[in-house]
């Protein structure tokens, strides 16, 4: 997996974030309200989204129960990932 980070939490791709959802792109940005072409361009890492919309989409998605917890633990524990 290949992590961002903010504040030293250590965050996923948009792409991996997605994939936990299992959602389509489509489905995935019409759930964020983000263009489609936009959700593509972050996932070949054509762009990268700011820090602040990664963190706040993993957010959202716990919110929502698209991620549980138990899956995104170690995502927001606070420690650095080991390589």
């Amino acid at each position: 997996m290949e992590y961002n980070q903010i504040e030293g939490i250590d965050i996923m791709t948009i792409k991996e974030l997605r994939n936990l959802t299992g959602l389509s792109q489509s489905k995935f940005a019409k759930l964020f309200n983000i263009p489609l072409n936009t959700l593509q361009r972050w996932e070949i890492d054509y762009r990268k989204p700011p820090g602040y919309v990664v963190y706040m989409i993993t957010e959202l998605l716990r919110y929502k129960g698209y991620v549980k917890d138990e899956d995104n633990t170690e995502l927001w524990d606070g420690n650095k990932k080991s390589e």
